[in-house]
């Protein structure tokens, strides 16, 4: 981090102001230490026994009105994409200072102080042209409100997703047998080790629901011959996972549409079928209907693999900011509902596994390489949109290492009079994962 002047003792009544508001919400709070560098250049530091960690940077008299609005998540989520704010140094090192003062019971001097300092900000509205807008119509889950949402998030152009996703396109958690492991290596023992909890065998009829950009399908696919049926809301995502699966050759056993899981008809059409990172769309009350008609879809003695982020301490919600900007209209269900619902609709459910620290681990490598590709970047989409997923990155991983977000595998089997036909242990899924010539050749 770049060296921290002295501060400066004829600072302006502004200052001297905000100094006074960030002492009496910070001062005493356990976390990292950092410095704030105010619009006249002058630093304040929250601790001057040591180096600050980071530097949140003030760029003008309005930043920290801005930066203080309620909901706090989403004004200073907005103060930094529209550069009211800068971070200089590890961006996680800020996180803190949202956490504490999102969670902070606010004395009424308190915010009778803050109000006051932010009473010019209260009809702030700034969409910059670079900002997509986004405006939902219908109820939440609906079928058209659902379709909007999904492609907001996902009908970014792909070149910007190839920036800092694996070279198959993966948005999902990986699996890391070490922490030293890279991204391309944890995706693919995250794939292999899907397959290995569905058992997946040459022939099997799978269906992928929200399919993203085809790296699952095309996997099992050409790694284990199944015959794969991927459906994706995101016309873009599509388009992108045909073009591979044709240059691979594999039109005859994969495919990809674009198709609502609730359009999906029939019965006992597939003996698999796999989830990976879309029941976050769902909604908390479709979880029923959801695994209901999975169950249909799938052959007696078939089984279902669930993965998805669940909060873990009530919020089902990843708040305003994501809300807005990045996720709209996604939920994150507890682990005990999405068992309940498979349970109730007559799945059996096998097993339940956390993957949490994966997740985390995943996002981090996610966020390194964006910014190490800024230029790019913001080439594609715009200094705005760059800042927007650099923070949402950010913030997750955040979210998964202070345990307030956990991300689930639910194995689930469809019975025949009680049996499933599973093996009685896991060992299968353990065994060491060799690189065959077969997986070269996927990769």
């Amino acid at each position: 981090m770049e060296q921290v002047e002295a501060p400066d003792m004829s600072r302006s009544s502004t200052i001297r102001t905000a100094i006074g508001l960030l002492e009496g919400l910070l001062r005493g709070s356990d976390m990292p230490n950092i410095a704030i560098r105010f619009w006249d250049g002058s630093v304040w530091r929250l601790r001057e026994d040591r180096r600050p960690e980071a530097m949140l940077v003030l760029r003008h008299e309005d930043s920290l009105s801005r930066l203080l609005r309620f909901p706090i998540q989403l004004s200073a989520g907005e103060a930094y994409i529209y550069d009211d704010i800068d971070i200089v140094g590890p961006i996680e090192t800020v996180l803190p200072i949202a956490d504490r003062l999102i969670a902070r019971r606010w004395s009424a001097m308190e915010l009778i102080r803050c109000l006051a300092f932010t009473w010019r900000q209260r009809r702030l509205r700034r969409v910059p042209e670079e900002t997509r807008a986004l405006f939902l119509q219908g109820r939440p889950h609906e079928k058209r409100r659902d379709k909007d949402a999904v492609r907001f998030h996902y009908d970014v152009p792909v070149e910007f997703y190839r920036l800092w996703l694996d070279n198959r396109l993966i948005y999902s958690c990986g699996y890391f047998r070490s922490e030293q492991d890279g991204l391309e290596d944890a995706q693919s023992q995250k794939l292999e080790y899907l397959c290995r909890k569905l058992r997946l065998k040459p022939g099997d009829r799978v269906l992928d629901i929200g399919c993203g950009w085809g790296g699952f399908a095309i996997y099992a696919s050409q790694a284990h011959g199944a015959i794969v049926h991927g459906i994706t809301l995101s016309r873009r995502q599509a388009e992108v996972a045909n073009q591979t699966i044709a240059a691979r050759g594999l039109s005859q056993r994969c495919r990809i549409e674009v198709r609502d899981f609730r359009d999906v008809q029939g019965e006992s059409l597939y003996d698999t079928i796999v989830s990976i990172g879309m029941i976050e769309h769902v909604g908390r009350t479709q979880l029923g209907p959801y695994y209901e008609r999975a169950l249909r879809l799938l052959a007696p003695g078939g089984v279902f693999l669930n993965q998805g982020i669940g909060t873990r301490d009530g919020e089902p919600k990843l708040g305003p900011f994501a809300n807005r900007y990045v996720f709209p209209d996604a939920e994150l269900p507890p682990i005990d509902e999405v068992v309940s619902a498979a349970e109730r609709s007559g799945f059996d459910v096998r097993d339940v596994e956390s993957l949490r620290e994966h997740y985390a681990l995943t996002l981090n490598a996610w966020r390194q390489r964006l910014e190490e590709r800024r230029t790019e970047a913001v080439r594609i989409v715009g200094d705005v949109t760059y800042r927007v997923w650099r923070l949402y990155l950010a913030m997750a991983a955040h979210y998964f290492r202070r345990g307030k977000l956990g991300l689930y595998h639910t194995l689930c089997a469809k019975p025949i009079d009680g049996r499933t036909g599973l093996p009685l242990t896991r060992e299968d899924w353990y065994r060491p994962f060799p690189v065959s010539g077969t997986q070269k050749q996927a990769a």
